[in-house]
């Protein structure tokens, strides 16, 4: 059981490094939708850290709830086979995770530039087609290409990232202390990064409020996060 328990959390390990890619990446397409939208309307505000900060919050809460299945099912099946025999099927899991993230931030970005808010609950009811000619209308042909680009080609660097993974094996057993160290510790960095904060209160719209600048204030919102509220 301590060979299987240190195989799963091996396997955990393994993920953290795309994960924390991941997290840089979101917080790259957040600058990138502030350049090419907002920055014309606001310039370099001096409040632009803390939306930067607040969105990285946002962003973290996302990848908990990602990685809540993650922890569950890797430490449920060291229970009757080895984990290790999950670790492609993670890997395949990771990169659906990004090419949805792609897919959404990409509609935000259009989403934006035609409302000047994040893309919300109400893209359920909308016309997507027009909402894209529209949007690649007004952020202009050159402008649309580059953007487009720029997270099509992060999205590919990304994936292949993950394609590239190994898992390392692990021949130093841990005690039994130590696992279950590990095993505690797993569950509680998830849970918290899906709480996104260590307050009484999870994170909240509220919370992307950190401008007097209205604008400024939709930066930190998390297109998959907004679609929910």
């Amino acid at each position: 059981m301590v060979v299987r328990g240190s195989e799963a959390f091996q396997v955990l390990k393994a993920h953290l490094k795309p994960t924390l890619l991941i997290l840089l990446w979101m917080t790259g397409l957040r600058l990138l939708l502030f350049v090419a939208l907002f920055y014309h309307q606001i310039g370099f505000h001096p409040d632009l850290p803390a939306a930067l900060w607040a969105g990285f919050r946002f962003d973290l809460l996302i990848m908990g709830f990602f990685w809540i299945p993650i922890v569950l099912l890797t430490w449920a099946v060291c229970l009757i086979m080895p984990p290790r025999y999950l670790f492609f099927f993670w890997k395949l899991y990771f990169v659906v995770g990004i090419l949805i993230i792609f897919d959404f931030s990409w509609m935000d970005f259009f989403w934006t530039a035609v409302t000047n808010r994040r893309l919300d609950s109400h893209f359920f009811n909308a016309d997507l087609k027009f909402i894209l000619d529209q949007g690649w209308h007004l952020v202009g042909e050159t402008k649309a290409w580059i953007v487009t680009l720029a997270m099509g080609f992060s999205s590919l660097g990304l994936v292949l990232a993950i394609y590239g993974l190994k898992l390392e094996k692990n021949y130093n057993l841990p005690s039994k202390t130590k696992l279950a160290v590990e095993f505690f510790l797993s569950f509680f960095l998830v849970a918290s990064a899906a709480r996104g904060t260590w307050t009484a209160h999870h994170l909240r719209g509220e919370d992307a409020l950190v401008s007097t600048d209205a604008i400024l204030n939709q930066l930190p919102l998390n297109p998959l996060w907004n679609l929910d509220h």
